[in-house]
């Protein structure tokens, strides 16, 4: 039972994960790591595959495998947070919440690079 709510789970995050590549506001990357996660605990097949797609080895190979991350990547990835982060900057009329939504997004321009290598893109 646990194997096939795994795998209808990584089924409904690998759909929205390859969704996420037209969508730029919905996050192709946590889908597909969620999409990992789930078929490895449901079936080594099924793992196999995901990780033989164009989309994983466009997407997401370099980020798991050699912690390396394109300028267009990490670019991506801080837009994402930033319009994440602005939403409740503005509806939340707390000064102290703004300041910690600043400083989160300031962590995480600042390690975000450290912790990914960049790869320069090739063009």
């Amino acid at each position: 039972m646990k194997r096939i709510l795994f795998f209808i789970l990584g089924m409904i995050t690998f759909v929205l994960g390859t969704i996420g590549l037209f969508l730029p506001i919905l996050p192709t990357v946590p889908f597909y790591l969620a999409t990992s996660f789930l078929w490895i605990n449901s079936s080594k097949k099924w793992h196999d595959y995901f990780i033989q797609t164009k989309w994983y080895k466009a997407h997401m190979e370099g980020i798991i495998e050699r912690k390396e991350m394109t300028r267009s990547q990490l670019s991506k990835i801080l837009g994402i947070v930033l319009i994440t982060l602005a939403i409740p900057f503005f509806i939340v009329p707390s000064t102290l919440v703004r300041v910690i939504l600043v400083l989160v997004f300031v962590a995480h321009c600042v390690f975000l690079p450290m912790y990914f290598r960049r790869k320069e893109e090739v063009y």
